[in-house]
């Protein structure tokens, strides 16, 4: 009896499999389908009637995922590091990157699945990109008006933007392991691992942009070798450690504390500087959506279920994401979430403030960041095969050791420019850091609540929002000593519910065994 499908279920197959009817038609299909071909086996057939070529489309659209957000993140991420610096009158900047977390935290709970559920998985990338280009142009005039809306509707997309990015990566990861025969979770891995090698090195081309850009800037090394000239030096006793924002990092004075020598609040960027700078980061927003537009494959290919994601309710993510808290590992997975948003945070709106605009100048912003970002690239790709030998907990503890590192520097190194290569050893080993947090904290969410995998990767927005928030706030009013301490205390409270979510799931796998 032939397994060849007649004419009824090759429509059926076309239509579960998102396949033109001809190339149904033209498969020598080997499968039986008695009983007849059902949802639930679609994936099977779906994958039989790959090409040769599939595993290359599938690398295809893992590079345009991470090309578009390379694109995408050099204007975002240089424009963020630079807010609290240049838009300083009355805290505008750190406002507005918290008013970016605080709706990002919000709209994770529901703003996802509003959004599936008319616009699907690329739709919803497109969509959220938007708001990138709508928060870039708002630099062009940065007032409270402004700033703040654009900020918040860009929090709004992000949640869009993460929740859309993690679902592909993870779904042609899946296919991938199955067309290599190869375990998921290792793909997974490595495909995380590419993604935020990506992203990571926005950091580097933005930060060379920022830094090309803004070269007329005064710089406390500029003012420093003036005062050397007139046989007068630079007091950088407040900067670092002792950096408190009541000071507002509006003085540096001389060693005989008589004579004020350059006003902080001072030291912006020329308005045509931050304007051709912004020109050029909407560009870069705009090419971004245009990369996901043009090259992207939508996720119907890979077995999205549309008819499952047009039933969704605006608020089922928001109920399943508080009903996974009842979870006991995602309770104790919740330090590690709001760790990696706080890690980020800081490097960005604290080290820069505090560090280098105020020891060094904030010209020197973009440069110091580009280390951060080469580490943090270099990291990315690196540690996603380094996880297969040594393993995740090994890896996790390397990056903790890091971070305390980098704090006990920060706590007795005075940043001063005569140090220059402490700014950058300092952000080099947080961005090896970063690179090992960012991409394996999602690797783990995804693993690990597989079945539950659209609530566990809200969660992680949510609580990594958290983070960025706790970043933000504490920068307008705590001094920077205590901030440090902080920070120390919640990485050792996330590694101790790690190593416990850790110890848990290998009993689980050895009792699975016996």
């Amino acid at each position: 009896m032939s397994n060849r499908p007649d004419s009824d279920q090759r429509h059926q197959l076309s239509t579960v499999l998102h396949l033109p009817r001809d190339t149904i038609e033209s498969k020598a299909w080997t499968l039986s389908l008695s009983p007849p071909v059902t949802l639930g086996g679609a994936s099977v057939l779906r994958r039989q009637s790959y090409g040769e070529k599939e595993k290359w489309r599938i690398l295809k659209n893992l590079t345009i995922m991470g090309f578009s957000f390379t694109l995408l993140f050099t204007a975002f991420m240089a424009m963020a590091n630079l807010q609290s610096s240049i838009h300083n009158e009355g805290n505008l900047g750190l406002y507005s990157l918290a008013c970016v977390y605080g709706a990002f935290l919000v709209s994770s709970l529901f703003v996802p699945p509003f959004l599936l559920a008319r616009l699907k998985t690329k739709g919803t990338l497109l969509v959220s990109i938007s708001g990138y280009i709508i928060y870039m142009v708002a630099q062009f005039y940065p007032k409270f008006e402004t700033l703040i809306p654009a900020s918040l509707f860009i929090g709004f997309c992000a949640s869009g933007l993460w929740t859309s990015q993690g679902n592909y990566v993870t779904k042609i990861a899946e296919e991938y392991a199955v067309l290599k025969n190869l375990r998921s979770e290792i793909v997974s891995q490595w495909f995380f691992g590419f993604f935020f090698l990506c992203f990571h090195s926005s950091q580097i081309w933005g930060n060379l942009i920022s830094s090309i850009i803004l070269s007329g800037f005064k710089t406390n090394s500029d003012t420093a070798q003036q005062l050397n000239n007139t046989d007068e030096t630079l007091n950088f006793d407040h900067c670092g450690a002792n950096f408190c924002p009541a000071a507002g990092g509006k003085e540096l004075k001389t060693m005989n504390g008589n004579k004020t020598v350059v006003d902080m609040s001072e030291k912006k960027a020329e308005v045509l500087q931050m304007q051709i700078l912004t020109g050029i980061f909407v560009g870069c927003s705009i090419l971004a959506g245009l990369v996901i537009f043009l090259g992207l494959d939508s996720l119907k290919r890979y077995g999205e279920n549309e008819a499952k994601i047009m039933k969704t309710k605006w608020n089922s993510l928001l109920i399943a994401t508080v009903a996974h808290w009842k979870n006991p590992t995602q309770l104790l997975l919740i330090p590690l979430a709001t760790w990696m948003g706080i890690q980020e945070g800081f490097i960005s709106g604290e080290f820069t403030v505090s560090y280098v605009t105020c020891g060094w100048g904030v010209q020197q912003i973009g440069f110091v960041m580009t280390a951060f970002g080469i580490a943090a690239a270099t990291s990315s790709l690196l540690i996603g095969r380094m996880t297969e030998y040594v393993g995740r907990p090994i890896m996790f503890l390397t990056a903790a050791i890091c971070n305390i590192s980098c704090f006990i520097t920060m706590l007795n190194w005075e940043p001063n420019p005569n140090e220059p290569h402490v700014f950058f050893i300092v952000t080099a080993i947080w961005g090896f850091a970063d690179g090992v947090w960012s991409p394996q904290i999602r690797s783990l969410y995804g693993t690990i609540f597989k079945d539950t995998r659209e609530a566990a990767f809200s969660n992680t927005c949510l609580w990594g929002s958290v983070g960025f928030i706790i970043i933000y706030l504490n920068a307008t009013f705590v001094c920077m000593t205590i901030k440090i301490y902080i920070y120390l205390l919640i990485l050792a409270i996330a590694m101790v519910g790690y190593f416990t979510v850790e110890f848990q799931t290998r009993k689980q796998k050895e009792s699975l065994c016996w």
